[in-house]
């Protein structure tokens, strides 16, 4: 991997490290996939959520 990209667990559970969930990513697109999981208000502001809790 190189120092630019991350791993992302394509379904989410981090404990899941089976070569087949995993994806390595810049960080930039592993950014715009972990925001867009998260909930905004009408002006775009992230809110929090039960999960952020």
């Amino acid at each position: 991997m190189r120092a630019d990209e991350e791993v992302h667990h394509i379904d989410g559970n981090h404990f899941n490290n089976d070569p087949d969930n995993l994806i390595a990513l810049s960080k930039s697109e592993h950014a715009k996939i972990h925001s867009s999981w998260k909930a905004r208000d009408e002006y775009g502001k992230y809110v929090k959520t039960q999960s952020d809790s």
